[in-house]
């Protein structure tokens, strides 16, 4: 599972808000239950006094009348109402004696004591008071009452204190994790910076307007993407002075065995001459698309600066590969578009390309074949070589512009090469912003190849 920094930090702040929720629920329920405690307990001293008002004494004996619309007044219809007289010497004077004597008798220092209790399986809030009936007979009055009110209004009090209370925490919690996106959003810029980019290119990020914490990273970035550029530049440069210290020798090579070929006068020598005239020719071409292929990985989109017109480009191209064509009997058919094409690009490699293409069509054809070469214009521009050769199989097609891969071979055509051409053509292309497709030529056999090049210029 992938960390997250948001999920992190909503953790870290939803712990102390949940601990926070929980204490205050808990004050809550305890404020709520000294609320209803200390409300109920004096309506239930008013009730006992309501009681006591109904009280008589008659020949030193008590008697308590209590209308039935008094006591359901009193009760609210809800809560059942027991009430008991005592005398200071524990004597039941009147009322229900469901009650039984007080738990804990009151006395001067405490007339008035509350306490709870069970009757046949309800909870009860009893109060017994001392006082006195007629200003004259001291007695100990208990009256007691059902808690369902009480413990009603109690559940009330806790949820007008508690939804509004998880409705703020829910709502702090959605802005918080709102937020900490909002303050995420700068690495989210520095991560589509990045993504958007395409593998050459190793310019500095922008460090402008960004935040102290994401500034460090990006300069951390730059100093990275700083060292390959050094180090991709050194590669470049030892390509280079490769290509050209071998260049010198390999070219002496091949003087020599020119002078060996005219100076041989055996059959034989004169063929193994030509053998190696042709290998050492080969590997001055494989040197040179090697050099060709290294400038073009990292030259990045680099290749953009000029304008250039394909039409002209590609005409040179055609005209350079002409004597090969020639040789191996091959017919070029050129069909360049009515107006410049101008496109943005870099004379030299587009060339390069194109005569990649053309020399591809050419050595895997046979004798009597035909290349065409189409330039068009429209959305796109579009170079176009076509020819009627052995084809590419589709299952190859993406492998093609892989390094040193090469199509099986037909039986009718032998082609010396070190496939990097379409390596080549393809990372021109990149450089280019164009892109390359393969498919099936026009009259269904041999291969089509069409570069696209989005960046006309009309």
């Amino acid at each position: 599972m992938k960390r997250s920094i948001r999920r992190r930090l909503l953790y870290w702040l939803m712990i102390p808000l949940l601990v926070l929720s929980i204490v205050s629920a808990a004050g809550s329920y305890f404020i709520a239950v000294q609320l209803t405690r200390a409300v109920f307990d004096q309506n239930l001293m008013a009730t006992a006094d309501s009681v006591l008002a109904h009280a008589r004494v008659d020949n030193g004996r008590i008697s308590l009348s209590m209308p039935e619309r008094i006591e359901q007044m009193l009760t609210d219809n809800k809560d059942q109402l027991l009430y008991e007289i005592f005398t200071p010497e524990h004597e039941l004077l009147a009322g229900d004696a469901k009650l039984g004597v007080p738990l804990e008798w009151p006395s001067d220092s405490l007339p008035v004591l509350f306490h709870d209790q069970i009757i046949d399986g309800q909870q009860f809030r009893v109060v017994a008071s001392k006082t006195t009936i007629g200003k004259t007979m001291p007695v100990i009055l208990q009256v007691g009452e059902t808690r369902y009110t009480r413990l009603q209004y109690r559940r009330s009090i806790l949820l007008s204190i508690f939804i509004p209370q998880l409705i703020l925490i829910t709502s702090a919690l959605l802005a918080v994790w709102l937020g900490i996106g909002k303050g995420l959003n700068p690495l989210n810029k520095v991560r589509q910076a990045v993504a958007a980019r395409s593998p050459a290119d190793l310019s500095p990020l922008p460090e402008q307007n960004a935040p102290f914490e994401v500034h460090a990273l990006i300069t951390a970035i730059n100093g990275l993407l700083s060292r390959i550029r050094e180090d991709m530049a050194r590669q470049e440069r030892f390509a280079s002075n490769a290509a050209h210290q071998l260049r010198t020798p390999l070219a002496g090579i091949k003087t020599y065995l020119e002078l060996m070929g005219k100076m041989a006068k055996d059959k034989e020598m004169t063929a193994m001459v030509a053998e190696v005239s042709t290998g050492v020719d080969r590997i001055t071409r494989t040197v040179q698309q090697l050099l060709s292929l290294s400038r073009a990985e990292h030259a990045g989109g680099n290749y953009t600066s000029n304008t250039v017109d394909l039409n002209e480009i590609v005409s040179e191209a055609t005209t350079d590969v002409v004597p090969e064509s020639i040789s191996r009997k091959v017919e070029l058919e050129l069909s360049t578009a009515n107006a410049p094409l101008l496109i943005k690009g870099e004379p030299v490699s587009l060339k390069e390309l194109t005569t990649n293409l053309l020399e591809n069509a050419i050595r895997y054809n046979s004798a009597g074949g035909h290349v065409k070469i189409i330039t068009a214009n429209g959305s796109e521009a579009q170079l176009i070589v076509e020819d009627d050769g052995m084809g590419i199989p589709e299952n190859e097609r993406n492998r093609v512009f892989e390094r040193f891969y090469r199509v099986r071979r037909s039986s009718d055509v032998d082609v010396e090469g070190s496939g990097l051409g379409l390596s080549i053509v393809s990372e021109i292309a990149k450089a280019h912003g164009a892109s390359v497709n393969i498919g099936v030529g026009s009259s269904g056999k041999g291969t089509k190849i069409v570069v696209c090049f989005p960046n006309v210029l009309n």
